[in-house]
């Protein structure tokens, strides 16, 4: 199944039908994701990889809720690194790309992408260096 990376008709039909009346004028998303090609597995996110940008940030968001969203602004939430599966570097670019939009973006807060083997004080680490909030 693609990934459409731009609201369709049936998504502006939808959200007339059944959204408008109850989506308030602004909003705080409470689980969105942030990636970059360079930072997906080596297999699976086909997909992903099929998009024309190179990275999904809060720019290209904000984009999309536009468009998904007539008349409404999401200021703020939580950011998650995107590409579950991945390893060592792959992981640490992730959560570094996080922790930059989440910088970039007053009212966001990042969490960070771990797995069972990190060292907890790995983890404390990065999450004091990266400034994110949760795991």
């Amino acid at each position: 199944m693609p990934i459409l990376s731009h609201a369709v008709e049936a998504d502006r039909e939808l959200f007339e039908r059944e959204l408008d009346g109850f989506v308030p004028d602004i909003v705080c998303d409470a689980h969105m994701h942030v990636w970059a090609k360079d930072h997906l597995p080596p297999d699976g996110y086909e997909a992903f990889r099929e998009l024309e940008e190179d990275a999904v940030d809060l720019a290209a968001y904000r984009r999309r809720m536009a468009a998904l969203l007539p008349g409404r602004r999401v200021e703020g939430g939580l950011a998650l690194p995107g590409a579950v599966g991945a390893t060592g570097p792959q992981i640490k670019a992730q959560n570094e790309f996080t922790a930059a939009e989440v910088r970039a973006g007053p009212g966001w807060r990042g969490a960070m992408l771990v797995t069972p083997g990190m060292d907890p004080e790995y983890i404390r680490a990065e999450v004091r260096r990266l400034g994110l909030s949760g795991l």
